[in-house]
């Protein structure tokens, strides 16, 4: 299987590591997610809940306020900044808690990401190209460095567990080099080391510690969207290249801008003037695609990521963390036609006692097809969207009178059936 196809000529793939032999990369929403806000924070707020009326999301809200505290406090000229304060979750737990008279938690944060991290079925990879996209640079001879605010003893075990950890050379996080994002040193520790005479590229999600910062900095800076944006139809159709000049144009990139200062320290506002990327993509498997561009405008040849590991990786997770499902039990073609018809804009708690009843009224196809539409939208009744069931009762007559009653294989054929998209006919043909 392969993707994120890259424009290149065969010249220009042998000299990439010798003309931008370095990039750099945020981790967290880039490269890795670490198990803050699908574990620690719910763990921690919901220990802490008593001390907030019985609310975890109050007790939340005071851990980010602490947080975005410690970040505004470089703006007090009377006291020298600590640039691990505000990512020192330990102490930013604490913290809390003692403000509110309760016991601070008991495990180390960097015990709890190992804890999240080892989980069946925990996913800690932002993406499923990142372990491809970074290959693919290490295998061309680019120099991989990481540059985060996270605290390296939060990220190196999501790395760990990831396998990646070996792929970047050198990393600058606050609690290893005493600086962080947005000062230029940030980068410099992490990049400094790499040939002279070459521009590195910095990758990251934050447009104003990422994008502005490497900018200002001197690096080249390729933005990786946030998922409101990226979900755009027009921001999607657009080549990697093309994308800052539309995020501007569409003023998304000011809204964010707007949306980022809100939160920051004043001295953070002297970056905006650079918060323009030079590249945006949606997922790290853009990346090659972006840089082959970078280095050679008229370059036409394809590069493909190879994404077999993706598909590994994927059957590795759903055989350990799949849920049981009744159209999973016994997964004839008719109980997945049902399913999917029904799961169309409906979550899936809500999909499984409708579904239950249902075939119980109607266990067969052919059952489906001779009941009165009466019949079928009162046993649809609560779920929505009654388009849905008069579909799918047209289409168990459309299979009774043109298939004999048996709904066929073929994703084609299917796709004739009234209802039935291309995600459905995969779906029912497998």
């Amino acid at each position: 299987m392969t993707g994120a196809e890259s424009g290149g000529s065969s010249a220009a793939l042998q000299g990439v590591g010798s003309v931008s032999a370095c990039v750099s990369f945020d981790l967290d929403g880039v490269v890795l997610r670490n198990p803050f806000r699908d574990g620690i924070f719910p763990e921690v707020c919901q220990a802490l809940a008593d001390r907030f009326d019985g609310d975890p999301r109050r007790a939340l809200a005071a851990i980010v306020e602490e947080h975005r505290r410690r970040i505004r406090a470089k703006d007090d000229p009377s006291a020298p900044w600590d640039p691990v304060a505000p990512y020192d979750w330990d102490d930013i737990f604490r913290s809390v808690a003692l403000a509110c008279g309760a016991p601070a938690p008991e495990r180390p944060v960097a015990a709890m990401v190992q804890h999240y991290c080892s989980r069946p079925g925990y996913i800690a990879r932002m993406h499923p190209t990142v372990g491809p996209a970074l290959r693919w640079l290490r295998e061309r001879g680019y120099r991989l460095v990481a540059v985060t605010n996270g605290l390296w003893r939060y990220q190196q075990p999501v790395l760990q567990a990831l396998g990646l950890e070996g792929l970047f050379e050198a990393v600058s996080a606050p609690d290893r080099t005493g600086t962080a994002k947005p000062e230029p040193q940030a980068f410099q520790a992490a990049w400094a080391a790499g040939p002279a005479g070459t521009t590195p590229v910095h990758v990251g999600d934050d447009l104003l510690y990422d994008v502005a910062a490497a900018r200002r900095a001197g690096l080249v800076a390729v933005w990786v969207l946030p998922w409101e944006l990226g979900k755009d139809e027009a921001v999607q159709r657009a080549e990697p290249w093309e994308r800052p000049s539309l995020l501007a144009q569409k003023g998304l990139i000011e809204r964010e801008l707007q949306r980022l200062l809100e939160r920051r320290a004043r001295r953070d506002r002297e970056l905006a003037p650079y918060a323009l990327p030079d590249g945006a993509v949606l997922h790290l498997g853009e990346l090659p695609r972006w840089l082959l561009h970078h280095l050679d405008p008229c370059a036409t040849a394809d590069v493909s990521l190879d994404l077999r590991e993706v598909g590994e990786a994927l059957v590795q997770w759903f055989a350990r963390a799949h849920r049981e499902l009744p159209w999973r039990q016994c997964p004839d073609p008719y109980r997945v036609l049902v399913s999917e018809f029904m799961l169309q804009q409906t979550r899936v708690q809500t999909v499984v006692p409708y579904f239950q009843r249902f075939l119980e009224r109607f266990p067969t196809l052919q059952a489906l097809a001779q009941a009165h539409e009466d019949e079928v939208l009162e046993a649809w009744r609560g779920l929505g969207y009654y388009r849905r069931a008069r579909y799918l009762h047209r289409c168990a007559q459309v299979v009774m009178e043109r298939f004999g009653g048996r709904i066929p294989d073929d994703p084609a054929q299917l796709r004739r059936l009234p209802g039935v998209g291309p995600y459905m006919a995969a779906a029912v043909a497998s």
